[in-house]
């Protein structure tokens, strides 16, 4: 077993590799519990590569699970329950319905609508929802439509409650279950079951590549983790040198943490505590708005001072609305007029060559001799508006800043 294939983020798993950080049998478990790449049956068969492979340890009392003076014998104990738990949570029963629950790029949305009474009919109705969405976003690029990250499956009891067995899954866009959420089952005693649900959350402390300032987003691109896409800029990383009384606060997992900014309509604001071992430097290109947080983290790690930055915003949201300006207006109806062929002769100012060479005066005169529209007339003084904000915010020290990259469009 390569532990390192088990792994989020490739980037925290390539510096653990170069440093030769070696892991116990604790630290190895839990990376393999917190994988979305690997179904449980594969988790389950990892565990027992771990006892049978790394040495036994003692494990401390933590915020989750008491001491165990075997954690071998612990996981063995963990393993068998959680496959029990899930053969209660594939197996129909009378009573029971399975719901989907999709999470996307807005959130998580509930499936009011449908009801199952298998499993594998409710996973089945949810990967069709998945394939119709994505033909939609491929025969229709332009358009926006959310994106199913990931999805959970949940079995409910509407006449005993709902809080019986393993009642939720995690479910892989592929149809893969990667995660079980326990719940209390008769098989097990509370005391065992109370002990050992929280046994894989425990504190570790994985070195990772990462450091205040940097730019980053949440590995697996978009395919089965909520939070994927999102560009980030760290703020604050929770790491090992954190005291002890820190680290039981904030309850294990959520140690190895960072607060970062993001973007979110059109505004940066604050995440607290985000899980740093998803983290991933970004492997894309940043586009529009998106170009702000590459400046951002340059001043958060001292590149550039707060007076580049602020420009360099103002730049980048003119720069970006004068862009949706622009691809707007090539296929705006208003541009086409057939009624107005004299319209298609005039020069206008998002067309090649005609950079910072149109002047307001002009359109306004046109639409005073009903050559355009007052539609027309007022997209294009938006356009110039945002135009003049952009060149205005440019000096040479700004532009030496952007490069090539970010010449006017």
């Amino acid at each position: 077993m390569n532990i390192y294939d088990f792994f989020n983020s490739p980037d925290v798993a390539e510096y653990c590799h170069s440093i030769g950080y070696t892991f116990n049998a604790a630290e190895a478990a839990v990376m393999v519990n917190l994988s979305r790449k690997h179904s449980l049956k594969k988790k389950h068969a990892a565990y027992r590569a771990i006892i049978a492979k790394y040495p036994d340890m003692e494990l401390p009392k933590g915020t989750n699970h008491p001491y165990y003076k075997s954690f071998h014998k612990a996981l063995e104990k963990y393993i068998a329950i959680e496959e029990r738990l899930l053969e209660i949570f594939l197996a129909p029963e009378d009573g029971a319905v399975y719901r989907v629950y999709f999470n996307d790029d807005t959130g998580e949305n509930y499936d009011y609508d449908h009801f199952f009474t298998t499993y594998n009919k409710a996973l089945k109705y949810a990967r069709n929802k998945i394939r119709r969405e994505d033909e939609y976003n491929n025969e229709h690029p332009g358009n926006y439509s959310s994106t199913t990250q990931s999805m959970s499956i949940r079995k409910a009891y509407p006449d005993k409650g709902y809080r019986r067995a393993a009642r939720c899954a995690r479910v892989s866009r592929g149809g893969k279950i990667s995660h079980l959420y326990w719940n209390y089952s008769s098989f097990i005693s509370k005391k065992s079951f109370w002990e050992l649900e929280g046994l894989l959350d425990m504190y570790i402390g994985i070195p990772v590549p990462f450091k205040e300032g940097d730019l980053v987003e949440v590995a697996d691109g978009g395919s089965d983790s909520f939070g994927s896409g999102i560009i980030r800029v760290i703020d604050w990383l929770y790491t090992e040198s954190e005291n002890h009384s820190e680290r039981l606060y904030r309850a294990d997992l959520f140690y190895m943490s960072a607060d970062s900014h993001f973007l979110s309509d059109g505004k940066i604001v604050n995440d607290y505590g985000y899980f740093c071992l998803d983290f991933q430097y970004p492997r894309r290109e940043l586009k529009g708005e998106q170009r702000i947080m590459k400046y951002l983290s340059l001043y958060e790690q001292g590149e550039i001072d707060l007076d580049d930055l602020l420009k360099l915003q103002e730049y980048i949201w003119a720069d970006t609305e004068a862009g949706r300006v622009k691809k707007h207006c090539h296929t705006n109806q208003i541009f086409n007029d057939k009624e107005k062929p004299n319209l298609q002769k005039i020069p206008l100012p998002w067309d090649e060559g005609q950079d910072g060479k149109c002047d307001i005066a002009r359109y306004i005169k046109l639409h005073k001799e009903d050559e355009i529209c007052i539609c027309a007339l007022m997209t294009i003084s938006r356009y110039l508006s945002l135009d003049k904000i952009r060149r205005e915010m440019l000096d040479e020290k700004l532009l030496r800043i952007i490069g090539e990259e970010e010449e006017l469009r």
